[in-house]
Parts: structure tokens; C-alpha cells; sequence
């Protein structure tokens, strides 16, 4: 298992982690999940880091740049197949040591329970709640 800095080449293998990631975590009902294009755009502004086997490409990380002693980690994806082998520790040990911040924050969606579980193993701790509703559904009487 390798990790390496992405680069623009690396396109096409992001954009594979980044649609199975879409498919197994969709966005949750009233929330419009980004194309190709947006994801990109915002992901190639980013620190990421690809992990790679014998196979390819099994995993991914990136993060925002540090901002007001915080980075923001916006994406991590590894492959079923490879899964419970360190690989998301390692590519956030590479945020982190890229990075050098004293925070690092990141978003989970609430119905992910395995990356609440492996968010918190490393130390993550809830900070925020973000709520939804359809706005036919609120009782404002």
C-alpha cells in the first residue's frame, strides 16, 4: 500500500472513489448532491492524497487548507475491499502532517454509522448538529 499526493492526472481515479462514496452515502433527502464537475472544481482547490495497491486506487482524502488554525477534512473514501486495514487513519495522518494545524474538523452524515464508529475511534467528537425539514412538515400553528 502506497499514499501520494493527488494530482491533476489523477482525475479519473478520484472521480471512481468520489462516485461510490456518492452511491454507499448519498445526501439525505432536500439536499442536492454536487455533479462531477462541482465536486472537482472543489476537491482540485484542495490538500488530497490517493492510497494505492497492486489493484489501483483504494482510497481518498482531502481536506481544506487551513484556515484560523482549522482544516476541514471534505472527503475520505476507501474501498470496501480494503477497509479495516488503516488506510483512513493513514491518509489523515498525511492531512495532518501536510497540514500542521492545530484542529481539524469534518462532516458526517448522521445515518453513517461505520464512519461515526471510525471517526470516533481516532478521536473525533461531536460538535454540531446539523437539522433538516420539509417545510410541509414544520408546525409553525
Amino acid at each position: 500500500m502506497s499514499v501520494r499526493a493527488v494530482t491533476p492526472a489523477d482525475a479519473d481515479s478520484v472521480r471512481e472513489l468520489w462516485q461510490e462514496y456518492e452511491h454507499e452515502v448519498p445526501e439525505p433527502e432536500g439536499f442536492r448532491p454536487d455533479t462531477w464537475e462541482e465536486a472537482w472544481k472543489e476537491l482540485s482547490g484542495e490538500v488530497g492524497y490517493l492510497a494505492e495497491d497492486e489493484s489501483g486506487a483504494v482510497a481518498c482524502a482531502f481536506a481544506t487548507h487551513p484556515e484560523h488554525g482549522r482544516f476541514h477534512i471534505t472527503l475520505v473514501h476507501v474501498r470496501s475491499r480494503a477497509r479495516r486495514k488503516g488506510i483512513a487513519k493513514a491518509l489523515v495522518r498525511k492531512l495532518v502532517a501536510e497540514l500542521g494545524a492545530e484542529w481539524v474538523s469534518l462532516d458526517v452524515v448522521s445515518s453513517n454509522q461505520d464512519a461515526h464508529a471510525v471517526w470516533q475511534h481516532l478521536g473525533f467528537v461531536e460538535v454540531e448538529k446539523l437539522m433538516a425539514a420539509r417545510t410541509d412538515d414544520l408546525r409553525l400553528d
